[in-house]
């Protein structure tokens, strides 16, 4: 027989949290990826007076640790309303209205 709605819920949901989870390390990976190639390329750059490079460099440093915390937030605020739903309104029960 089919399933009922509950076991269809949970199983949306824990595709939906599974998902959030393979993008989360997906974009940690590549942003972390990202600043390590970028700082490479800046440290070789022979057009940066020495105050640019480091200022690039701080800034790689800042955002290889804030882009995934952020999409972390972001996230986890997504999977937290995915949980737990607010409760029906009272009247949408009633029947006839």
């Amino acid at each position: 027989m089919g399933k009922n709605r509950k076991e269809t819920d949970m199983n949306t949901t824990y595709i939906c949290l599974s998902s959030t989870v393979i993008g989360i390390i997906s974009f940690v990976i590549f942003s972390y990826g990202f600043a390590k190639h970028m700082q490479e390329k800046i440290a070789g750059d022979p057009d940066l007076s020495d105050s640019e490079r480091e200022e690039s460099l701080t800034f790689l440093r800042k955002w290889k640790f804030a882009a995934p915390i952020g999409l972390l937030l972001f996230m986890g605020v997504f999977a937290y309303g995915t949980l737990f739903e607010p409760p029906e309104a009272p009247h949408q029960h009633k029947k006839g209205v």
